[in-house]
């Protein structure tokens, strides 16, 4: 996907992040046209997958119907997401903000923190 194809990506997920196999709801940032969600969909987690290009969005609503499609931003995400969440995937937005702004990605990662269950 952003860094390397999904089917590379998945089995380091599961190697790396023992939550892999627990999580129940995952929400993907930056999700683009990734198939990271639907394939995480198909394994029986609810998936929630959003992105800042509603082009990006409307297409791939028309692709997968078992994940829920969100057109918006990752620093502002709605507020009652809180909690929400066994586990976020950044798909590239961190890496995209780290090289220039460590603001972003301590807003990011505080944004991401918010969202998930503690």
């Amino acid at each position: 996907d952003c860094y390397c194809r999904c089917d590379e990506l998945l089995p380091l997920l599961a190697e790396t992040l023992p939550v892999l196999a627990t999580a129940v709801t995952v929400l993907v940032v930056a999700a683009g046209t990734s198939e990271v969600p639907q394939v995480l969909a198909m394994e029986g987690m609810k998936v929630t997958a959003m992105d800042v290009s509603s082009s990006c969005v409307e297409a791939m609503r028309r692709v997968d119907d078992r994940v829920e499609w969100y057109h918006g931003d990752a620093f502002a995400m709605p507020e009652d997401w809180s909690e929400t969440f066994d586990l976020v995937i950044d798909k590239g937005l961190i890496g995209h903000k780290a090289p220039e702004d460590l603001q972003c990605v301590h807003k990011l990662l505080a944004e991401y923190g918010r969202v998930l269950r503690p």
